[in-house]
C-alpha cells in the first residue's frame, strides 16, 4: 500500500488521509457474491490500493460494509488467503478493477465519496463490474470512512500485537518463539550499497516480498505494499547473514515481530540500506526544476535582439554594395 500499514516509515504528513471504501455486491444472473475494499489517497486524488474477493456462496454477502474498516479489511484478507473464495474469478476481478480505477474513474469515484453522492458512486461501480461478471443484474452496497495514515498504521500495529499475543497464549515458551518465514528479494545498490557480508544484526535494509507464494501474497496485502499492481520495497531489520557450503549467502531479516524474511544470493552483492532509501527520497523532493521561466525569457530576448542587429547589418552592407556598384 510505500503504502498503507508498514513499520519503519518516516513521519507522515498532517494531510496524509485516505477515504476507505468498503462494499459488497451480488450478481443475480450469475449467482456471484463479493466484497471489496478500496483505498483512495486524498492528497494524490487517486486509488492507491484495493482488495476484492468473489464467490458463488451467498454467505459472503452477509458481511456488512458498515463494519469498521479494519474489521472489514481483516475479513476480506483472511478469506482471500484461506481460499474460501473462487480463485480465478477473484483474480480476474482484482486485475480488472485495478485497471478500471487507475486514472479518471478512480478520481471520479473519490469525488462521489467526498460529496456523499452514494447513488452515483454505486452506479459507477455497477457499470464497471458488469463486464467482468457478465451480468447486468448487479446490486452494490457501500460505506466509506475518512481515515488518517497515522490511524491506519496505529490500528494495524495494535491488531498485529493482539494476534501475536493470542498466538502465544496457551503455548510453551519454546512454541511462542516460533516465527513464520517468507521469501524476500534484496533491493540492490551496486555503487552506493553496503556489501552483504558487512551487514550487522540490527541494520535496516530494503527488501521486497516475493509474491509467488500464497503466504507471500497474504502478507503483501496485509501490510498494504501492493501499489498499482506492483510490490513496493519495504524496510526490514537484519537478523543473520550466513554462507552455505555451495557458496551462496542466506540473509534473514525481520519484517515484523513474528515474521521473518529470507533471501538467498549467489554473489557478494551490495544492499540498499534504509537510510540511503530515505536520503534518496529526500533528494528527489529537493531537486530544483530545470525549467526557469525568467531565465528562459531573458534568453529569448537576447536571441531576438542579436538576430535583429544582424539583419540590420546585412541590410546596410547590401545597400552600400549596390551603391558603389552603380
Amino acid at each position: 500500500m510505500d503504502d498503507l500499514g508498514q513499520s519503519y516509515l518516516p513521519d507522515v504528513e498532517e494531510e496524509d488521509y485516505y477515504s476507505i471504501l468498503k462494499g459488497r455486491f451480488k450478481a443475480g444472473n450469475t449467482n456471484t457474491y463479493g466484497l471489496f475494499v478500496v483505498y483512495l489517497h486524498e492528497r494524490e486524488q487517486k486509488v492507491k490500493n484495493l482488495i476484492v474477493i468473489a464467490s458463488h456462496y451467498s454467505s459472503l454477502f452477509d458481511n456488512d460494509p458498515r463494519t469498521p474498516w479494519h474489521e472489514f479489511e481483516d475479513i476480506v484478507v483472511s478469506m482471500k488467503w484461506r481460499g474460501d473464495i473462487t480463485q480465478n474469478l477473484t483474480q480476474d476481478l482484482q486485475n480488472y478493477l485495478e485497471s478500471s480505477l487507475e486514472l479518471d474513474r478512480g478520481f471520479e469515484l473519490l469525488q462521489y465519496i467526498k460529496n456523499l453522492q452514494q447513488v452515483k458512486m454505486e452506479a459507477l461501480l455497477e457499470s464497471i463490474l458488469m463486464k467482468p461478471l457478465s451480468d447486468h443484474n448487479i446490486i452494490i452496497e457501500t460505506d466509506s470512512e475518512y481515515v488518517s495514515r497515522y490511524t491506519i498504521d496505529t490500528v494495524r500495529e495494535e491488531r498485529d500485537s493482539r494476534r501475536r499475543a493470542s498466538s502465544r497464549s496457551g503455548q510453551t515458551a519454546d512454541a511462542g518463539t516460533r516465527k513464520e518465514v517468507i521469501e524476500v528479494e534484496l533491493v540492490l545498490a551496486p555503487v552506493s550499497g553496503t556489501p552483504l557480508l558487512e551487514l550487522k544484526t540490527g541494520d535496516v535494509i530494503m527488501v521486497k516480498i516475493i509474491e509467488k507464494s500464497t503466504r507471500g501474497n497474504y502478507y503483501i496485502d496485509l501490510l498494504g505494499i501492493r501499489v498499482d499492481g506492483d510490490i513496493i520495497q519495504t524496510p526490514a531489520e537484519v537478523v543473520d547473514v550466513s554462507k552455505g557450503k555451495d557458496g551462496s549467502y542466506t540473509l534473514l531479516c525481520k519484517l515484523e515481530e513474528d515474521l521473518i524474511g529470507r533471501a538467498v544470493e549467489t554473489e557478494q552483492v551490495k544492499i540498499k540500506m534504509y537510510d540511503e532509501y530515505l536520503s534518496s527520497a529526500q533528494m528527489l523532493e529537493n531537486v530544483p526544476s530545470a525549467y526557469n521561466p525568467d531565465r528562459n525569457r531573458s534568453f529569448l530576448l537576447i536571441i531576438s535582439i542579436s538576430g535583429g542587429l544582424m539583419f540590420v547589418l546585412i541590410l546596410l552592407f547590401v545597400i552600400l554594395w549596390f551603391t558603389d556598384f552603380f
